[in-house]
């Protein structure tokens, strides 16, 4: 309803939130949603990434916290998507010239009505 209501409201919105050692990006548009976080972190598996039970080779991340969990969450929301007819992917982004930190990237794209 949230994400309904601001595409009604506006055409574009992007938010930023800064965080130990990175940041998260969320951008929403009338067609799309977009989440990407900064981190060292190495790509996931874009094969593999919305399997139930699927975590990454190594569950520690870099400055030392651990990310275990039952490898439930992606899997939920790419059932959500694919109940409502929307398209979810996955994009890693390689640190380059333009962003000195690689990028995580998850884009859910729908299809909304002329209003």
């Amino acid at each position: 309803l949230s994400i309904g209501n601001t595409c009604k409201q506006s055409d574009y919105q992007c938010y930023t939130a800064h965080i130990r050692g990175g940041e998260i990006q969320i951008n929403l548009t009338r067609e799309s949603l977009i989440i990407a976080n900064t981190s060292n972190e190495p790509a996931l598996d874009e094969t593999r990434i919305f399997n139930r039970f699927y975590h990454s080779s190594d569950t520690s991340t870099s400055n030392g916290t651990n990310t275990t969990g039952n490898g439930l969450g992606l899997a939920i929301v790419k059932a959500i998507c694919q109940y409502h007819g929307w398209k979810i992917a996955y994009t890693y982004l390689p640190a380059d010239t333009s962003q000195s930190s690689p990028l995580h990237c998850f884009q859910v794209w729908w299809f909304v009505e002329n209003v």
